[in-house]
């Protein structure tokens, strides 16, 4: 079997290549540059940033994927919405043109997209699932949203095997140090207790979940017969950042809490479960653990 991976430098992408590890498999990794992580000897990478149609088109008929997983982004611009070409108009034409090499040269595979629970940011529910309306108000949720309904559209009219999978928070030691737990941890590493303490104080509050169980509910996905429109991959519940901080410091942290005004979405899980009978294993305190360990 022969299983394509864009982005697979990142944390997701090297979660999946390990849990791939079986000579089976024939893995393929599609980055922008080559770097020197570790990834399994047996997977191959294919330096390309989706910025060439005919090039892709070669990649797609060159390997024949019979999986496709489409992880690879540009930054997901959170605290900067007002980046149309970074954040919307590059991810939607790249994604463009690996659907379209897929659609015409490959549309037997099973095309999986990683969706963001930024596609729901511009929401006042407290909790989705897949029958909940998208609304964003970034434009990197905008793209997600977008690409979505586009494949959706097509997955119709040419009975593709497309699921969107839509990914809420999720962490493990491969995560990139920018996002929010692993700069958290370097704070608390080398005592910079200021940026610890307005964490604690904003008590902030996640559907979080450990990283390598969203990624082998993505295999179960990739390798299942089912034909899902769209999933959610989430914790299904609500985690309080004060609470992990606090607990890995071993209440030792005492600081007075502001009102919560954030919103925050618990992504419902249920259909999963249903389907997949599988449960998340890990959590997010096993995490915060292990990037503790490497940072």
């Amino acid at each position: 079997m022969k299983i394509l991976i864009t982005g697979i430098y990142g944390q997701d992408g090297r979660i999946l290549d390990k849990k791939l590890s079986q000579n089976k498999y024939q893995k393929f990794g599609l980055v922008r540059k080559k770097k020197s992580l570790l990834l399994n000897k047996n997977t191959k990478i294919i330096e390309d940033d989706l910025s060439n149609i005919f090039k892709i088109i070669k990649h797609i008929r060159d390997i024949k994927p019979d999986i496709i997983i489409h992880l690879a982004s540009n930054n997901t611009g959170a605290t900067l919405i007002d980046n149309f070409y970074n954040y919307y108009l590059s991810n939607v034409l790249s994604y463009l043109r690996l659907f379209f090499s897929y659609l015409f040269f490959s549309k037997n595979s099973k095309f999986i997209f990683a969706g963001s629970s930024m596609m729901f940011d511009n929401l006042n529910k407290k909790k989705v699932d897949e029958d909940t309306n998208f609304s964003s108000n970034s434009y990197y949720g905008l793209y997600k949203i977008h690409c979505h309904k586009i494949s959706i559209l097509l997955k119709k009219l040419f009975n593709l095997k497309f699921t969107t999978v839509i990914l809420f928070n999720h962490d493990s030691k491969f995560r990139n140090n920018a996002f929010l737990l692993p700069r958290l941890i370097s704070s608390i590493k080398k005592r910079k207790f200021s940026f610890v303490k307005r964490i604690y104080k904003e008590n902030i509050f996640l559907d979080s979940s450990h990283a390598y169980d969203i990624c082998e509910s993505i295999l179960r996905i990739s390798f299942s017969n089912k034909n899902f429109d769209k999933l959610i991959l989430s914790s299904g519940k609500i985690t309080k950042l004060s609470f992990l901080i606090k607990t890995f410091l071993k209440n030792k942290i005492k600081y007075p809490f502001k009102k919560n005004n954030l919103k925050y979405l618990i992504g419902d899980n249920t259909l999963f479960i249903k389907e997949f009978k599988f449960h998340n294993k890990k959590n997010t305190l096993i995490a915060f653990k292990e990037i503790y360990k490497i940072l």
